[in-house]
């Protein structure tokens, strides 16, 4: 996956990044034998910031 790449589309590119970023940490999170919940809240702030960010970069290019 070529980063540079993804970014050359922009607000979206970057929320793409965001949005598998917090893919990856809850992954990561779920394996472990009991998950953290404030680990999990900050996970889920992030996945909202990244939603935002990829509406807004919608509303934007349209």
């Amino acid at each position: 996956m070529n980063v540079e790449n993804i970014l050359g589309y922009g607000f979206i590119g970057l929320a793409f990044l965001l949005a598998l970023l917090a893919f990856n940490l809850l992954t990561k999170e779920q394996k472990k034998d009991s998950p953290r919940g404030t680990m999990l809240i900050s996970i889920f702030v992030f996945m909202f910031f990244s939603l935002v960010l990829a509406g807004g970069g919608a509303f934007l290019e349209y």
